[in-house]
């Protein structure tokens, strides 16, 4: 687990190079070593003087006629220093030198400007230049150590110190200071108390021998002290950036902040370019709450560096602040991917991925922050709610018994979560959490613990909650509680008896009125219904349900127009709500006025382009429309911080509905990564996977929500039908005959049950099974499969006659059906066969199976060039469908392109192994290309039933014989 650093970013910053000492930091009490030496580090890396260099080369070119000594330029750079034209200066002295190479005075002279701007690197070239050539080694050597020093170079300045070449007093007490400021910053006490020790012997009191004394006090806990006497300095050197950021870093340790927020500024005003200054002047501003101020310099921070961890920390904190909360995050993950351990950083990422949907990220910053926070914390009750999510129910339910029952949120949190649990079936789990919530006793607890006692069928829960209406009878929930238990149960006189005693008690309740307006809805009374609607939009005009109410009875009267007159009203109260969109695209389609309905919600778009939910509702309106690119654009537009469970889903459904199984897949992958608890997004997953032929994978998701969603047999179903289409059909009949009698009443059971037959070869009880299901639900697929059934019992003829018997009747609906129907017709009418495939791809010439079965004929009739081509325009449209690779790689081994088919057919056999013809189709290549051995392994694993199969592999087997 990651060590957190102090709450305190400045800390954080200075404490990196020995963590281990840093880890319980307390500055009432002590400032660490680095805090008193920081003043005068070089945190980032410098701004280079590009710009400037090049107004040189200008000035230069300019000046060229005439030749200026060093003197004159000096002079001028003096001139424009005594007006703080600080640029105009440096160009002037940059003209010196570059005409005056040995200009030492000149270097020194833009030495001590930088290193006053805080351009400690500039400063160190040029100084180190001069030191090199020039006499003036005291001049030189102090200016050197605060350059190597502002740039953390300790052992430069250490060097330096133990062989100074300066020999004025004043110059050896600088270095000697600044030595002790470096030991200091080493984390060497004894050694900066011993150089300091050297500074005093020269008999000099100098800015950094003050300094280095003031901040050895400060180290040894003498604050007060160190204060008073840096308070002291500035005022003698008011000019000073490094006296000023001592000072600052002093009143942070002291918890004055408002005080170091000014000394910082002033450091900041006197040092501009020394960006450490901004650093610390950014994050005292940002400890006092004063978050525009910070803004800006935190912005300028970042666009020196934009990935630096202390800015993006602080910018993260300032957005939050804000209310911006995805743009916080964005700061706050790069901050965390760069090495942040700060825990208010990881909280802010925690929360707004919680936010967002995104509980896979959530849960991963919440498992690093929950150590360091109390059981009854809000982020324990985020991380336990991400578990949740991300359907870690064990570990959920781990978390939520450490919790303490007798805090109240907690305890609210964990009645809240018992009913989520009991939505995905857990009852057991549910009955215990809410039992223990309940051990202090509230009226929303009972609520919440009848109301799951009644989800499970309980019928204590109907006692509990009528204990509650004893005490309190106009709860409203508990009466909806009550009355929607006893509609699901079809009981209309409680129902009615609840409502009655209701409006006795308060005839003006307008949630009793509604629910009185359903059961006369339901006893189909719409006249009365209608007129408690009416009244109650007399009083509130705005009541979406009793808008929509009156949209139901208007289009239960075939007065579809009317309803969506009231649906398009209902609209405009509350746009971009799932119920008012839902209804005004249900009537919008009745009526025939679904461009109107549609225009309406991209209206809304336009005026909110930022409401996600608004978008997805135009993509659905745009699919209404059948305009599938047009929901696809607006789609993909969306930013990966505006995408959400469901609009993950909708993509992966414009996707399927286009046939895109391939780019489908990642897009339900994403929908049930951020909605793990969701059936559909499980359901959408396992069908997925198995369009793209990962059975596998298919079957193990299946497995995983049959244990999930234990009361849903839908997963069981899947399971059985996954386990059929890997050969297994004894585990699929088992599967089935653990299924209770209504689900075996079901459709999809009795096709099951029918391709479990034909896979037992049982094919008269195939028929039998998929006719019944035929006649429960008539429909392409079960026509389909009518149709295989006979196929396969040798009653070609019988499939060929149902299938036209079904075209004919339903006409262009059954149009699907031509596939089967030009299979079928393959071995004895092949020319009819071209035909339908043909008539089929001028409809649809991207029409992957089509081209891909016409390939097939075209082999059969050896018209290689034409399979080939078909072929290829299939392995276009799907290139990673091993169906679609074994068709194309076969017409080339047909056509003599041995070598070229081998690495496609093989492409092929990696993805579907267990499928004999692409088995055998791979074999066969790999004895074109001379490869028996390895194709005797395939033919190994090769078992098939089909005669044709069967016959092909006897003859590789043969060839690898001879």
């Amino acid at each position: 687990m990651a060590v957190f650093y102090c709450h305190d970013a400045y800390n954080k910053l200075l404490c990196q190079s020995d963590s281990s000492q840093c880890q319980k930091c307390d500055y009432s009490k002590k400032v660490h070593l680095k805090i008193l030496t920081g003043m005068i580090m070089a945190f980032l890396p410098r701004t280079t003087f590009h710009v400037l260099a090049l107004a040189g080369v200008i000035a230069v070119t300019l000046t060229a006629c005439g030749e200026q000594s060093v003197d004159e330029y000096m002079a001028k750079a003096e001139t424009y220093l005594s007006s703080n034209q600080i640029n105009a200066a440096v160009i002037e002295l940059k003209n010196a030198i570059q005409q005056h190479p040995d200009a030492n005075q000149a270097r020194l002279m833009l030495g001590q400007i930088y290193l006053d701007q805080g351009d400690y690197a500039s400063a160190e070239k040029e100084l180190f230049k001069a030191l090199r050539s020039s006499e003036e080694k005291d001049s030189i050597e102090p200016l050197l150590a605060q350059a190597y020093l502002g740039q953390k170079k300790t052992t430069d300045i250490i060097d330096l110190a133990q062989h100074p070449q300066s020999r004025q007093a004043e110059a050896l007490a600088d270095i000697y200071a600044i030595e002790s400021l470096a030991l200091l910053l080493d984390d060497d006490p004894d050694g900066a108390e011993q150089a300091y020790q050297r500074a005093e012997n020269t008999g000099q009191i100098t800015l950094y021998t003050r300094l280095a004394r003031a901040s050895l006090d400060a180290t040894s806990e003498l604050n007060d002290t160190a204060l008073s006497q840096v308070s002291n300095i500035v005022r003698v050197y008011p000019a000073s950036s490094d006296a000023w950021l001592l000072k600052g870093h002093i009143e942070t340790s002291m918890g004055h902040h408002k005080d170091a927020a000014q000394s910082y500024r002033k450091a900041v005003d006197t040092a501009p370019k020394a960006i450490q200054n901004t650093l610390f002047l950014a994050q005292a501003l940002v400890k006092t709450e004063q978050y525009k101020e910070a803004e800006k310099y935190v912005d300028h921070l970042l666009t020196v560096f934009s990935g630096h961890v202390l800015s993006n920390e602080l910018k993260a904190t300032i957005l939050y602040a804000e209310e911006k909360q995805a743009e916080a995050k964005v700061h706050a993950d790069l901050a965390i991917r760069n090495g942040s351990r700060n825990l208010p950083t990881y909280l802010i990422s925690g929360v707004v991925a919680y936010h967002q949907g995104n509980f896979e990220q959530a849960n991963e910053r919440f498992e690093k922050v929950a150590p360091f926070v109390s059981q009854n914390h809000m982020i324990q009750r985020l991380y336990a709610s991400s578990q949740l999510k991300l359907g870690d129910i064990e570990g959920a339910l781990q978390t939520m018994n450490q919790f303490d029952a007798t805090d109240k949120a907690s305890s609210d949190f964990i009645s809240d979560m018992s009913l989520e649990l009991a939505k995905i079936g857990r009852k057991d789990a549910a009955m215990s959490l809410a039992e223990k919530a309940n051990h202090s006793p509230t009226t929303s607890k009972q609520l919440r613990l009848g109301l799951l006692q009644l989800a499970s069928n309980d019928t204590t829960g109907v006692d509990t909650l009528q204990q509650i209406l004893e005490t309190d009878p106009n709860l409203t929930e508990a009466n909806l509680g009550l009355a929607y238990y006893y509609l699901k149960q079809g009981r209309i006189n409680d129902v009615q008896q609840i409502v009655s005693t209701w409006l006795e008690r308060n005839p003006d309740d307008q949630t009793a009125q509604m629910l009185n307006a359903l059961v006369l809805q339901i006893e189909k009374k719409p006249d009365q219904a209608q007129a408690i609607y009416q009244q109650v939009l007399a009083k509130d005009p705005k009541n979406l349900q009793a808008t929509l109410g009156l949209g139901q009875i208007a289009a239960s009267h075939n007065d579809v127009a009317t309803a969506f007159g009231y649906a398009r009203t209902a609209y405009s109260h509350d746009p971009g709500r799932n119920l008012t969109t839902r209804a005004l695209y249900k009537y919008g389609q009745l009526s025939g006025q679904l461009d109107e309905a549609v225009s309406l919600v991209a209206s809304q778009t336009e005026a909110h382009p930022d409401d996600t939910a608004l978008k997805l509702d135009l993509a659905r309106g745009y699919m209404l429309q059948k305009k599938p690119d047009q929901a696809l654009s607006l789609m993909t537009s969306l930013t990966p911080q505006q995408q959400t469970a469901q609009s993950w889903r909708l993509l992966g459904d414009i996707y399927f509905s286009q046939r895109d199984y391939r780019q489908a897949e990642p897009a339900y992958a994403q929908w049930l990564a951020q909605d793990v608890l969701s059936q559909q997004a499980y359901m959408r997953n396992i069908q997925i996977k198995e369009l793209n032929n990962k059975m596998r994978d298919s079957l193990l998701l299946a497995e995983k929500a049959e244990q999930l969603f234990q009361n849903t047999a839908v997963f069981s179903l899947m399971k059985a039908g996954l386990q059929l289409k890997m050969d297994n059909a004894s585990a699929s009949q088992a599967t089935l005959d653990a299924l209770p009698d209504k689900v075996k009443a079901q459709a999809y059971f009795m096709r099951l049950q029918a391709l479990n037959y034909l896979q037992r070869k049982d094919f008269t009880r195939a028929i039998e099974w998929q006719r019944k299901r035929y006649d429960a639900s008539p429909g392409i697929a079960s026509a389909n499969d009518v149709a295989s059934a006979y196929s396969l019992n040798q009653q070609t003829d019988e499939a060929i006659k149902f299938l036209q018997g079904v075209i004919q009747e339903y006409g262009d609906k059954a149009a699907p059906l031509r596939l089967t129907l030009a299979q079928l017709q393959f071995e004895q009418q092949p020319e009819q066969a071209i035909a339908q495939y043909r008539h089929i791809l001028e409809q649809q010439p991207d029409h992957v199976v089509a081209l891909n079965n016409l390939a097939w004929l075209y082999l059969s009739q050896e018209k290689y060039p034409q399979a080939c081509d078909s072929a290829s325009k299939a392995l276009g449209l799907a290139q990673e469908h091993p169906q679609i690779q074994d068709t194309y790689g076969y017409c080339l081994l047909k056509s003599g392109q041995a070598a070229t088919a081998l690495p496609m057919l093989e492409k092929a056999y990696r993805q579907a192994q267990t499928n004999p013809e692409i088995a055998l189709h791979y074999a066969e290549s790999l004895l074109a290309n001379d490869m028996k051995e390895n194709a005797r392994e395939v033919l190994i694993g090769v078992s098939t039933s089909d005669p044709e199969l069967q016959t092909l592999k006897n003859k590789l087997e043969e060839q690898i014989r001879l």
